[in-house]
């Protein structure tokens, strides 16, 4: 299991607020999934409160002249809040650039890096001075994965990613990369992004040494930004790269319209049509007493059942999968991923269509359990490459049910994993929907109208 579930809630909080400001997502709030669950108002209000008010930039609390002062201050408290107000804009100023450089290198050197280091990796993935890529580039060889991770994704933010591409494969080649699936996740994605033409070429060096859905990210990113439709074959790459056109420039990336389909020489498993190029997979399934509704003479569960029957059993062997099944409940099929031998196809088969949906729907609480999930490793951590999540209301129960909290959540929990969260909705509509849009929005996936 990853190891973000032992972080305090405000630290989980300060790592959500820098990194979701990296992908022009809405900033959470400090402090935000410190709220108890035993407290009258719940995590679900106080989160969506909470989340209001961080769409609107806060009140000056550093006073005039001081911002400097409180980045170089040691109190912990002062640094988040200054950087908490920088981070509304793009700092230019070079003496608060040169302050947040300052945390960056210190935070650098810990083992475990402070709230502050996090918080200015994100706030100098939005400054245009040069000297922000020296101190991101600094953070690539940070002694805790973590702050890697953060610095790979504001480099794929940066219009001048291309300056680091040496860094990044050295971040690349380093036992962390080894070691954590979502630091090689965005290492991949940023030299993948990067605004040059050295990004592409590094891109498709790697490719021999991908499979599964780092593969995949790679293929997509390439396939957009070339116009080639060259698929998971290295070789077809490497060719087309030594005879490209001469003065050939990339295209700009469009997250929003990256191809999900891509060429691929082993047959791809689909679930309801999406593609599953991951090879550690989770299906995360409503039971809920909804599920019993019937269109055109079938229902909904038999529907989702079938579908699963068709997915899993397309599964290559070197795959691993689990479903995680809920209602108000939570329960998986096994406390781990499986490899997708006969046997285990077979036998979760069988759970599948003995399943009699009942209940309520507590989606944030199966979720929870998605995003850190544990698998079957020996000597590295453990990791989920994609989740499918598969609904067909909205959530009427468990932890948190208010859906704009359920997002900031499932996506705080997530920005140290890199999961692709694929979210499907069967017969959904408006707030269902829409929560089921901004979690796939907000977690590298894509979300899938059904019906």
């Amino acid at each position: 299991m990853q190891c973000l579930l032992r972080l305090p809630g405000t630290w989980l909080a300060h790592i959500a607020f820098a990194a979701l400001m990296l992908v022009g997502r809405e900033f959470f709030p400090i402090g935000l999934f410190g709220a108890d669950p035993s407290k009258p108002n719940g995590p679900s209000k106080l989160a969506a409160d909470a989340h209001e008010k961080a769409k609107i930039a806060p009140s000056s609390v550093v006073p005039p002249g001081k911002m400097t002062v409180w980045l170089q201050a040691p109190d912990e408290k002062k640094r988040l809040a200054a950087l908490r107000e920088v981070s509304w804009g793009s700092p230019t100023d070079p003496e608060v650039v040169a302050a947040i450089e300052a945390l960056v290198r210190d935070a650098a050197k810990r083992k475990t890096i402070t709230e502050s280091g996090h918080v200015a990796l994100g706030v100098l993935a939005r400054c245009p001075l040069p000297e922000a890529d020296i101190a991101l580039g600094t953070a690539l060889q940070a002694a805790d994965w973590r702050a890697r991770v953060v610095a790979a994704s504001a480099i794929a933010q940066r219009e001048s990613g291309g300056m680091l591409t040496k860094e990044l494969l050295a971040c690349w080649r380093s036992p962390m990369a080894t070691q954590h699936y979502a630091l090689r996740h965005a290492v991949v994605c940023a030299l993948s992004e990067a605004d040059d033409s050295t990004g592409i070429a590094a891109t498709i060096d790697l490719l021999q040494q991908l499979d599964g859905q780092l593969k995949f990210e790679a293929v997509a990113r390439l396939t957009q930004r070339t116009g080639q439709d060259l698929g998971d074959e290295g070789d077809a790459w490497e060719t087309w790269w030594r005879q490209r056109p001469t003065g050939w420039t990339p295209m700009i990336l469009s997250r929003a319209d990256l191809p999900e389909d891509v060429a691929w020489k082993e047959p791809v498993p689909e679930f309801f049509g999406v593609k599953i190029y991951a090879k550690r997979v989770l299906f995360v399934v409503d039971v809920s007493s909804s599920m019993r509704s019937t269109l055109d003479g079938k229902t909904r569960i038999l529907t989702a059942q079938e579908e699963l029957q068709r997915a899993i059993s397309a599964l290559p062997e070197d795959g691993w999968f689990n479903v995680i099944f809920y209602n108000e409940q939570v329960y998986p099929w096994r406390p781990t991923l499986v490899q997708a031998t006969a046997d285990n196809r077979l036998t979760a088969l069988q759970k599948i269509f003995s399943i009699d949906p009942e209940g309520a729907t507590a989606l944030n609480d199966a979720m929870e359990m998605a995003v850190d999930f544990p698998t079957p490793t020996i000597t590295l951590p453990g990791y989920i490459e994609q989740v499918l999540l598969l609904t067909d209301g909205k959530p009427t129960a468990g932890r948190i049910t208010a859906p704009e909290a359920i997002v900031a959540n499932i996506s705080a929990r997530n920005i140290l994993n890199r999961t692709r969260i694929d979210t499907l909705g069967i017969d959904s509509s408006d707030s269902p929907e829409e929560l089921l849009r901004q979690l796939a929005q907000q977690n590298f996936g894509k979300y899938h109208r059904l019906r």
